[in-house]
């Protein structure tokens, strides 16, 4: 005869099994603890600062690249630029040269004036001897018709056909003194001087701007018959 159990509260929860298996018995149910909020914030402030420094990483990077990108198209620009004056220069000696020897071949070259420039140098009671081609004596006599000749002052002067010398050429001779004319040669030394300038001009632009700009150096410049 079964005997009555008193309990000594309520129960919960009852399940009824059968007792011929065997009982499991049940983990307890642990109690889910919320996290603190206060943590929760400071992790999400300490990713959001992470995030931010990556980003300025990446800016500063993408500046730095963009830099180095802008320096190297200013150095091809520069250099583009002083291409591009060169390549001027040597367009205007050329041009110059032709325009000449287009002068030369139409018997248009102001010989008198290459002549008067030549003898500068000279003193009036010096003896003097000047060379042209056979052609330029010609043309020289033709063009100083009726015009004083820029000799006129020389006590001993000499005009002298010589075929060696190319058009346009001249030659004094005055004692110890001799003078060489030569277009080409003038032309070449005028292409020296634009190019010395030009140089000169890179080399002004490469110096660090300074408040004092008053002073500034340039190359010397010669006169050459």
């Amino acid at each position: 005869m079964p005997h009555p159990v008193r309990l000594p509260r309520l129960l919960k929860s009852v399940t009824l099994g059968d007792p011929r298996q065997p009982v499991v018995a049940k983990s307890p149910q642990v109690e889910s603890r919320q996290p603190d909020k206060a943590q929760v914030d400071q992790e999400k402030a300490a990713k959001l600062a992470e995030e931010e420094q990556q980003t300025l990483s990446q800016l500063l990077d993408a500046f730095r690249t963009l830099d180095e990108q802008i320096g190297e198209i200013e150095q091809r620009r520069k250099q583009s630029l002083v291409e591009m004056q060169q390549a001027a220069i040597e367009l205007s000696v050329a041009i110059a040269s032709r325009l000449l020897h287009e002068t030369i071949v139409a018997d248009e070259l102001a010989l008198e004036n290459i002549v008067a420039e030549i003898l500068k140098p000279l003193d009036s009671s010096q003896a003097v001897m000047l060379r042209l081609h056979p052609t330029d004596i010609t043309l020289l006599t033709r063009r100083l018709e009726g015009k004083p000749p820029p000799w006129q002052d020389y006590n001993t002067f000499q005009l002298v056909g010589d075929k060696t010398l190319q058009r346009g050429e001249c030659r004094l001779d005055s004692g110890d003194i001799g003078i060489v004319s030569q277009i080409e040669m003038q032309l070449t030394e005028i292409r020296q001087q634009l190019l010395e300038a030009l140089d000169h001009a890179q080399i002004e632009r490469r110096r660090p701007q300074t408040g004092d700009r008053t002073l500034r150096r340039f190359p010397d410049r010669r006169e050459t018959a």
